[in-house]
């Protein structure tokens, strides 16, 4: 068994001083808050800045093969068990060189392969799956562009994770009250 060296320590966030907890190796550290909104504007600009054609071949790949979703992420604490909503977004693909192309664009790495290649009736899958507010940039920056159908989709998705956190039901299993249902 190998242990680790590397501690947490305590420092504060560098955007709004509260006090956090990171390894011995972070220079600088951020809070959860700061973090997930830093990821967020890091993805728009990354969208602001994009080449048109690529940001038009991005939405188009998007359009005909992506899919955003809502997520459920249970918790046990304390108090109970609660629900995170998550909004989400995938994108899966057979050509490996289409979806390295779409993850270098957006600073993502590609999950995979999905099927071994001894299944000879199966191509190998690629994706890309993308939740919280990572997801809510790409949904920001690319709705405009897209049809009815992921319009659709998208408003869903926002407004469950706009819900926020819920408690579960502990006496059955989980079971969310997805919006438009």
């Amino acid at each position: 068994m190998m242990i680790s060296n590397i501690s947490r320590i305590t420092g504060k966030c560098i955007h709004c001083s509260k006090r956090t907890q990171g390894k011995n190796s972070d220079a600088e550290f951020l809070c959860r808050k700061c973090q997930k909104t830093e990821e967020y504007s890091g993805i728009t600009n990354l969208f602001k800045n994009m080449d048109k054609f690529d940001f038009g071949w991005l939405v188009g790949l998007i359009e005909g093969e992506g899919c955003f979703y809502c997520k459920g992420s249970n918790c046990k604490i304390s108090t109970g068990n609660y629900c995170y909503p998550l909004a989400g977004f995938t994108l899966m693909i057979t050509d490996f060189d289409v979806i390295n192309r779409f993850a270098k664009l957006i600073n993502v790495q590609p999950k995979g392969p999905y099927y071994k290649k001894s299944n000879k009736t199966r191509k190998v899958v690629w994706s890309v799956q993308i939740t919280g507010n990572k997801a809510l940039a790409i949904i920001n920056s690319v709705n405009p562009h897209l049809g009815e159908r992921r319009k659709q989709q998208i408003e869903k998705a926002i407004q469950w994770q706009i819900q926020g956190r819920f408690k579960l039901d502990s006496s059955s299993p989980p079971r969310y009250n997805l919006p438009g249902n």
